[in-house]
């Protein structure tokens, strides 16, 4: 765990419009999940996040993302697009 927020702490801003599309997109999806799989966008002002063709936004809240959007191959398709962005903005792995 050391390692990862060694990278961590200079590289990964709080600034979440700053970050990747597709880190921004799954973050949203990891909220649904703790959320029974429906959006929970509270500011009305949150920027949209597209991923592959789907895009969400706060006009979206309530939102049946997953199993509705989002199959379970989508989720996992999702979880290698993040992987392959880790690695590009230079991540450490476990």
């Amino acid at each position: 765990m050391e390692r990862q927020r060694e990278w961590y702490d200079p590289n990964v801003t709080a600034q979440f419009a700053a970050w990747p599309e597709v880190l921004k997109f799954a973050r949203t999806v990891r909220n649904a999940a703790a959320h029974y799989g429906r959006l929970t966008i509270k500011n009305p002002k949150s920027p949209p996040m597209t991923w592959r063709g789907l895009t969400y936004q706060a006009t979206d809240n309530g939102r049946q993302v997953i199993g509705g959007d989002l199959t379970a191959a989508d989720l996992i398709i999702l979880m290698n697009d993040v992987s392959v962005e880790m690695d590009r903005i230079g991540a450490p792995h476990l």
